[in-house]
């Protein structure tokens, strides 16, 4: 599975500077309220894809951990309702 296939799906993006396409990391930053980019490598350097992904899966296993918490308080919440 290339990177290239799914990057409309993932926040991993190609830029191209005078001629040679680079990787990013794209994400939201909450607590910042903006955009922000990770700089993973050339896109032709497998390193360069390997910590694009990285980046990726750590994200949403953030995002899976912080719902997760969010769905426990929700249902604390729920249980003190009479």
């Amino acid at each position: 599975m290339s990177i290239e296939k799914y990057s409309k799906l993932l926040p991993i993006t190609n830029k191209k500077v005078k001629g040679i396409e680079y990787l990013y990391f794209t994400y939201y930053d909450s607590n910042e309220s903006k955009k922000k980019e990770v700089y993973c490598g050339m896109s032709k350097d497998p390193n360069a894809k390997r910590k694009a992904l990285d980046l990726e899966l750590k994200h949403i296993k953030n995002k899976i951990s912080d719902y997760s918490d969010k769905a426990i308080s929700i249902e604390k919440q729920i249980s003190k309702i009479k």
